[in-house]
């Protein structure tokens, strides 16, 4: 099954950054980094864009990223689709392994646009937070 919408992230100048493209299911790789020096926490808010609007799914955050220069962590992001067309995202601190991975369950975000932000909490699953996998 393609997706009927776009699935992206907000950068940190608040603008929507595809990452898989409306009538695709390509798995995607992203290399982000922070943006502020010694910065310890970083937030990645997934989105959805479908007819020429842009909503919130949910929020992946790693709370203990080592202090570094601005633009010197790797931070990996991955988004596929399972074989249920569930979505699902991962970031990964290449430094120090910790991660948060979710699983949006496809009834959400393919009815995304009439559900509100606290529905779309209530349903998303966390898969694993903030642990390491060294």
């Amino acid at each position: 099954m393609m997706i009927p919408s776009t699935i992206g992230i907000k950068l940190a100048d608040g603008s929507f950054c595809p990452v898989i493209m409306t009538g695709t299911r390509y798995p995607s790789t992203l290399q982000l980094t922070t943006v502020h020096n010694n910065q310890q926490k970083i937030r990645v808010d997934v989105l959805i864009e479908a007819a020429q609007r842009v909503d919130y799914l949910d929020s992946l955050t790693i709370d203990h990223l080592e202090s570094k220069t601005a633009g010197m962590p790797t931070i990996e992001l991955q988004m596929s689709f399972d074989d249920n067309n569930n979505l699902q995202a991962r970031i990964v601190d290449l430094d120090s392994k910790y991660r948060q991975e979710l699983c949006i369950p496809h009834e959400l975000y393919a009815k995304k646009t009439s559900l509100s932000f606290f529905e779309t909490v209530k349903h998303t699953k966390i898969i694993g937070q903030i642990s390491s996998f060294r």
